[in-house]
């Protein structure tokens, strides 16, 4: 098994509308497998409908690994990053297609942006949306947002987590502002929000 990118991703979303559009993680799987039994395979050749359910499993763990990123592991350089005014910069664990990337906050102009995008390339607004977000890769300013399709699956997963850091606000987050306001009590006194990485002054 190889890791896959944004190319497999959307080959494999394709794939799946195709076959009724419940099938996207085991299109990736597919796309993923470069050899069975010890001979090669073309990419999204193997037959995994007719694989038992163990197997499938079996393929589907070792796949998470080496494809999937989650909020833990990536927490360290989420506590690492670095936050100006204009945005927040995340470095990327070794071995991932890029090694730094720097996000801003984005907007409902960028909403709409990302749907218009979405619409025309016939991809995820969501993803059109984190790329709209992106100022820098690698250190290096970007004109506009940058095609994350050559980008690894688990790097535009780290960069998505990213993008959420400091563009989601959790139940847990407006919390004390919910509660400032059932209680009555004037609101500059509920606790503030704070972006990523920055500190109350």
């Amino acid at each position: 098994m190889r890791e896959t990118d944004g190319i497999d991703e959307r080959r494999a979303d394709l794939a799946s509308k195709a076959k009724g559009g419940d099938k996207f993680g085991e299109e990736l799987i597919r796309r993923s497998i470069v050899g069975i039994d010890g001979k090669a395979a073309d990419s999204g050749s193997a037959p995994m409908v007719s694989y038992s359910t163990r197997t499938r499993k079996v393929l589907n763990n070792y796949f998470d690994r080496i494809n999937v990123v989650t909020q833990s592991d990536v927490q360290d350089f989420i506590d690492d990053a670095v936050v100006d005014s204009k945005g927040a910069t995340f470095k990327l664990p070794e071995g991932f297609s890029i090694q730094s990337v720097k996000i801003r906050e984005t907007s409902g102009v960028d909403e709409m942006s990302a749907a218009r995008l979405a619409d025309k390339n016939r991809s995820e607004i969501g993803l059109e949306l984190v790329a709209s977000s992106i100022l820098e890769v690698d250190g290096i300013p970007v004109s506009s947002a940058p095609s994350m399709e050559s980008w690894s699956t688990r790097t535009r997963t780290a960069i998505q987590i990213y993008w959420a850091e400091i563009n989601v606000v959790t139940e847990d987050e407006l919390g004390p502002f919910i509660a400032q306001a059932m209680s009555g009590d004037p609101p500059e006194s509920a606790p503030r929000l704070e972006a990523v990485g920055t500190e109350t002054h």
